[in-house]
């Protein structure tokens, strides 16, 4: 079989058609992601780093189908048709903008403490940071500040 020649073309149905198959495998991971989500669960794992790992990569992978920007993408009509599907579909935007696109989770902020002490040479040592990912303390004197 002799090889065509294929061009890149730039049209506007061109563009829809891409975006359109770049949402097909967007979709397509998310229902692997879930299907695989759904037999950890089934198996009793206890794997958490898996099992959110899968989670946000698939509600990440969802909702890139309604970004607007380099793609057309979805927009939330599609669910007209479906009883609750707007409501569902916003219940997991909600998800998603809470919990991992604009987090608030306290255990991914950070917190600096000052701790004042008249000892010059505690002030003078290197800043002491304890183990957590929230809360780094240094040690200062009043007239350091």
């Amino acid at each position: 079989m002799d090889e065509l020649p294929t061009f890149a073309v730039d049209f506007p149905a061109a563009k829809q058609l891409a975006d359109l198959a770049s949402v097909f495998q967007d979709l397509t991971f998310v229902d692997g992601a879930l299907d695989r989500l759904w037999l950890l669960q089934n198996e009793g794992s206890e794997d958490q780093i898996q099992i959110h790992s899968l989670w946000t990569a698939a509600l990440i992978a969802y909702y890139r189908c309604f970004a607007a920007g380099k793609r057309f993408g979805l927009t939330d009509d599609v669910f007209q048709t479906l009883k609750g599907g707007t409501e569902f579909h916003q219940h997991y935007k909600k998800m998603r903008d809470k919990h991992i696109a604009h987090s608030v989770n306290p255990f991914e902020q950070v917190r600096v403490g000052v701790a004042l002490s008249n000892d010059r040479e505690r002030s003078e040592a290197p800043a002491s940071v304890l183990p957590t990912s929230w809360v780094i303390v240094i040690y200062a004197s009043e007239d350091e500040l």
